[in-house]
């Protein structure tokens, strides 16, 4: 039942999707960000379903170039573009190819996609609508850890995505990041949704998501998330009217914490300072002495297996087995495994999409609806960012739509701002 399920689901995407390259794509950030071929345990089970995705979407490009639109930024598709040049290169040079490349093509796949994303969104109905399918893709994994941390069932190592090892988004740091990063963009969807009229400003519907994506953080007892929350609303104070509305998220926060977060979240709060964090300094401090020995390219992915044995730090489960210490941290992981060169195009990807979501909430005409999903992305940009301090996330799908929506809602904006004035001339 469950794969006739996934099955419609993704016909759904695709069949359309073939003459639509928008919902196509929207298809495959779904089954990115979902991973179906992990919840079903029949016909589909194993299945190359992001294969078959990506194919239908380049199909799709194919069969429609005429519908693709033009970026009006074109310094973010340029950026795209060296990043992955880059990493290619550098997987050339790699200090361990086999599991080099094993990681280049995920992260190769992931650039490629949000790439493409960027020409296939010619109006705002469809920007809403993939904006729509990344928000329900995310609460498939808040609707799972949510109601688990509510019954009791969170706490340090628990399990709490359906059918998930501990990996992907389901590593409790990252499922604290993505949560936090979410609430922004429920609190766009809020005000502006038009697909559904009826859920518009419906505080009561909205709450739920909150709930769920609060519940969450403190279900996964990871310091990231506690860190990224508390952020967020450091964020929001800096404006006094987006201040205000945090306070349903602060009564939302104190309530969970006061009524749901089990006393091992309490005491893993207290160990922020323990040994993982004199861990993570010092793998980050060898990582920089790592890039001055490879500052151009670095190491190629995963060669933080270089400081195998070398930090004095050994594995908790084998005593006396040296282990090698992961980055735990977006800059390092790319700074470690790309060189300064990577380090600076992956930042500045970054800076790109924050500086067009600025520039667009400064510029004389944007409407309101425009100006919240600016906001929206930045928040979501700076709390992945702020997150990614601890976590080694940085080729994680979700950083790189929030850059492709940010570009193609830019070009949209740009170009109604454009006609406007084109028309007020002629009169």
């Amino acid at each position: 039942m469950r794969d006739l399920l996934v099955l419609i689901i993704i016909l759904a995407f695709i069949i359309p999707g073939l003459t639509r390259p928008y919902l196509a794509f929207a298809g495959y950030l779904w089954v990115d960000t979902v991973v179906p071929q992990g919840l079903v345990f029949g016909f589909l089970l194993g299945k190359p379903i992001s294969m078959v995705m990506a194919i239908v979407c380049f199909l799709s490009l194919v069969l429609n170039s005429r519908k693709l639109i033009s970026s009006n930024s074109k310094l973010i598709p340029f950026l795209f573009i060296c990043f992955i040049i880059w990493i290619t290169i550098s997987t050339f040079n790699a200090q361990f190819p086999p599991i080099a490349w094993k990681k280049w093509d995920t992260s190769f796949k992931t650039l490629i996609m949000a790439f493409l994303l960027m020409f296939t969104i010619t109006n705002r109905k469809q920007l809403e609508f993939v904006i729509l399918v990344l928000f329900l893709s995310i609460m498939f994994y808040m609707a799972s850890a949510g109601p688990k941390t509510i019954l009791g069932g969170g706490g340090y190592g628990a399990r709490l995505i359906l059918n998930s090892s501990n990996s992907g988004w389901s590593e409790s740091s990252s499922l604290a990041c993505l949560a936090v990063l979410t609430i922004p963009i429920i609190s766009y969807l809020k005000k502006h949704i038009s697909f559904v009229p009826f859920l518009k400003n419906r505080t009561l519907v909205w709450f739920l998501p909150y709930v769920l994506c609060v519940a969450a953080v403190v279900g996964s007892t990871a310091r990231t998330g506690l860190v990224a929350l508390f952020a967020y609303m450091g964020i929001k104070s800096l404006n006094f009217r987006a201040l205000l509305g945090t306070i349903p998220l602060t009564i939302v926060t104190v309530f969970a914490l006061y009524h749901f977060a089990p006393e091992s979240w309490i005491e893993r709060m207290n160990t922020i300072t323990d040994t993982s964090g004199s861990q993570r300094l010092a793998v980050w401090k060898w990582t920089i002495d790592y890039a001055n020995s490879h500052p151009i390219m670095g190491g190629g992915f995963n060669s933080f297996v270089a400081n195998y044995g070398q930090l004095g730090f050994y594995d908790p489960v084998f005593i006396n087995t040296p282990n090698s210490l992961a980055f735990h941290s977006i800059y390092f992981e790319v700074l470690g495994e790309q060189g300064y060169v990577g380090l600076f195009l992956f930042l500045s990807l970054i800076i790109s999409a924050i500086r067009i979501n600025k520039s667009l909430i400064k510029k004389k005409g944007t409407d309101q609806n425009a100006k919240d999903f600016c906001l929206a992305m930045n928040h979501a940009i700076y709390i992945f960012c702020i997150g990614g301090c601890f976590i080694g996330v940085a080729y994680k799908p979700i950083i790189y739509h929030l850059i492709a929506l940010s570009a193609a809602h830019y070009t949209l904006i740009y170009k109604e701002l454009k006609e406007k004035e084109s028309r007020a001339e002629e009169f």
